[in-house]
């Protein structure tokens, strides 16, 4: 049960980085692309995109992005959506923690590797 909820807390983990990243992306642009606001873009349910932009929203990762429920069930509003300065540290510090897993992740496998062999 303990691996299952790594799991899915990582899969949660990668999709905000994935948005996240392409937010910043967007700072070179006037406006921000309206494929980057369509849940299809993700490949997600409506729901759990409006849940995730909601989470970023009120983590102050990301502005211009509210998330409501309405009588029809969620909607969310937007005016000039961008990453934060926040959103921007969470990125480098994620970023940092990723490659620091992968480094470790081979580690791990050269060593298993090499007792395998010696045994």
């Amino acid at each position: 049960m303990e691996k299952q909820a790594y799991t899915v807390e990582m899969e949660v983990a990668k999709a905000i980085y994935k948005i996240l990243t392409e937010f910043e992306k967007q700072l070179d642009n006037e406006e921000a692309d309206s494929k980057l606001l369509d849940y299809r873009t993700w490949k997600i349910s409506e729901t759990r995109f409006f849940n995730y932009m909601q989470i970023l929203s009120d983590a102050g990762l990301i502005q211009g992005v509210t998330v409501e429920d309405g009588p029809n069930g969620m909607y969310m509003t937007v005016r000039k959506p961008k990453i934060t300065l926040k959103g921007i540290e969470y990125l480098v510090e994620n970023g940092a923690m990723q490659t620091v897993s992968k480094i470790v992740n081979k580690v791990a496998d050269l060593t298993i590797g090499v007792v395998t062999n010696k045994i």
